[in-house]
């Protein structure tokens, strides 16, 4: 059970809801479909992707068990705003609309822990779009190789640390909003500067003391 709810929350939505398990690179809800469902991750990561204009999409960002996903969306009455697509083996537990907005309406324990989530949620979001602005593409990349490291082992313990990279350098730099060529050059930097070493399908953190200080500000 994920730290973000209560057992009682947990022990209520399961038992109104179903678990499925799905390999990487499924998309769970497309952006711009109707809400049928509101999906908890109970294992594994996946992405969000946000299409505007553009041909690519962006990912606006990761999510780790015990998140919800399409909460937002379901209690607005809108359509899903990302899509979610699963990047490792996830294991998801689903919970009709009906049943959920019941749920939340009847349980105020439930609620209470909704309402934490989501306000962590604008919180990481004003953070996020804080960092676009003030940060360097490099420190972007240091907090997002943390990101994925606390989702991978719930913190950042003594080093070597090997983090699974599960995504594309093309999509790491989408996650940090900057182009293929210019992560390539800040990897190396961070390389130089004995932070990480690249491994075939993920990262080495040699230090993790010395990579945590390298980074302007805790995520």
């Amino acid at each position: 059970m994920s730290s973000l709810w209560s057992l009682a929350a947990w022990d209520a939505f399961q038992s109104i809801g179903s678990s499925q398990s799905y390999p990487p690179g499924v998309s769970v809800c497309e952006q711009g479909s109707p809400v049928r469902a509101v999906a908890i991750l109970e294992e594994g990561l996946v992405k969000l992707l946000r299409w505007e204009s553009r041909e690519q999409p962006v990912i606006v960002g990761f999510r780790v068990p015990g998140w919800p996903l399409g909460s937002a969306a379901a209690i607005l009455g809108t359509s899903h705003g990302v899509t979610v697509e699963t990047l490792t083996r996830c294991r998801i537990l689903s919970i009709a609309i009906g049943e959920f907005l019941n749920l939340i309406q009847d349980n105020l324990l439930v609620s209470a822990d909704l309402h934490r989530i989501h306000s962590r949620e604008l919180m990481e979001y004003v953070g996020h779009l804080g960092g676009l602005g003030a940060l360097s593409a490099r420190d972007r990349l240091l907090r997002k190789i943390c990101e994925i490291a606390i989702a991978q082992y719930g913190s950042m313990t003594k080093g070597p640390l090997r983090i699974e990279l599960p995504l594309s350098y093309t999509d790491l730099a989408s996650a940090i909003v900057t182009t293929r060529q210019h992560l390539s050059r800040v990897l190396r930097r961070l390389e130089d500067e004995n932070l990480i070493r690249r491994q075939r399908g993920g990262i080495v953190i040699p230090n993790v003391s010395r990579f945590r200080a390298a980074m302007c500000s805790e995520p």
